[in-house]
């Protein structure tokens, strides 16, 4: 029999949606910095999509109406060109039409494709799975065996711009009460740091307008995280922030 506790810290940076085209210049920032914005993904590779400005091509068409090989009038639709062709046919008139193709491009924002993520560091401590969309540990701690999960989202609602990091112990029995919350902390603390520093790197918010963060036992009630949890999380950004510039 098997045991699952969840843990969730929901962080909200803006109060209402951010704009489409503010929003699309931090998934940038987050794709140059190794999260890539995505949404179900099933390959090692990284996704296919670009970030930033992209060139879009727009392809429309208008149909010339030609008479004794002469243009006559131009016609906005197929359908239309087609029946004036028939009309003219029908009295007679050496009647045709040929398709005229246009295409212009322009420069737009590449919109996110997704609140999911595609975590392109090789730095983190956990081990990545197949497609690279979340975090694992290998727990063996005084006798106990589990995996410890960290998953992250970021989304932008009507409600604000969240960040959800969503950590998921599973283990082959229930653990002691006061071994779960730091054994699910502090085994994805740097990563946890990591992932949140970069996230507020890209959005350039530091500090969230709100944080909820709760435990759940599947058998049992559900928590508040402790302010020390919160503290903790907060230094991990902070390290990983300056360690980060360090590189730079």
């Amino acid at each position: 029999m098997s045991v699952t506790y969840e843990q969730k810290a929901i962080y909200q940076y803006t109060d209402k949606k951010m704009g489409d085209q503010a929003f699309c210049k931090v998934a940038e920032r987050l794709m140059d910095s190794g999260l890539i914005l995505t949404s179900w993904h099933y390959s090692s590779d990284p996704p296919s999509i670009t970030y930033g400005q992209v060139e879009e091509e727009n392809t429309s068409y208008e149909y010339e109406i030609t008479l004794d090989g002469e243009t006559a009038f131009m016609a906005k639709y197929l359908s239309d060109a087609k029946e004036y062709v028939e009309q003219l046919k029908e009295n007679n008139f050496d009647a045709s039409y040929i398709r005229h193709t246009n295409t212009k491009s322009k420069l737009v924002w590449q919109q996110p494709k997704g609140s999911k993520f595609y975590l392109g560091l090789d730095t983190f401590e956990g081990e990545l799975p197949y497609n690279r969309s979340e975090l694992s540990y290998a727990l063996d701690d005084d006798g106990y065996e589990g995996t410890v999960t960290l998953t992250p989202k970021l989304r932008n609602t009507a409600d604000g711009v969240e960040l959800t990091l969503t950590t998921t112990l599973t283990l082959d029995r229930v653990l002691k009460a006061d071994r779960v919350k730091p054994v699910m902390v502090d085994i994805t603390l740097n990563d946890f740091g990591v992932i949140k520093s970069k996230v507020e790197d890209a959005l350039r918010i530091f500090k969230p307008h709100t944080t909820d963060c709760t435990f759940d036992v599947k058998t049992h009630s559900e928590s508040e995280c402790s302010p020390d949890i919160i503290a903790q999380r907060e230094e991990a950004t902070q390290l990983a922030r300056n360690s980060s510039q360090e590189e730079e």
